[in-house]
């Protein structure tokens, strides 16, 4: 895929993340997964992903978390303000949106996660 058309997909998929209907948003983030790392660091798409995570609709941000997690480490802790965001999600009053927050910092692992494990362990209390 060119660079040019990626880019143009990573932005169609990025919206329908917003979409009202739940297997909309399903299937773009398992599109948006599919696409890369290289995609996503290249083309602002965890930039857009972590815009979602503050969007009213609890599905937009539990899709949009489930996307970060599908990327990987590198991608997403590597972004300011990534983990501070996701820890934030564990909050939520939503039960889906605390999942794929956890999920999402489960997959991000290591270094990433006991760098926060404050936040994470008042939670589990």
């Amino acid at each position: 895929m060119s660079s040019r058309a990626g880019a143009v997909t990573a932005e169609v998929l990025v919206k329908r993340l917003e979409d009202p209907d739940a297997n909309v948003r399903e299937s773009a983030v398992r599109v948006l997964a599919q696409l890369g790392q290289p995609l996503a660091s290249s083309h602002g798409l965890v930039d857009a992903l972590l815009e979602l995570l503050e969007h009213a609709d609890s599905g937009v941000k539990s899709s949009a978390a489930e996307a970060l997690g599908l990327l990987g480490g590198a991608v997403v802790s590597s972004h300011a303000g990534a983990m501070e965001a996701l820890v934030e999600l564990l909050e939520h009053e939503g039960a889906a949106v605390r999942v794929f927050a956890a999920i999402t910092l489960g997959r991000l692992g290591g270094a990433a996660v006991s760098s926060h494990a404050g936040a994470v362990g008042a939670l589990i209390k």
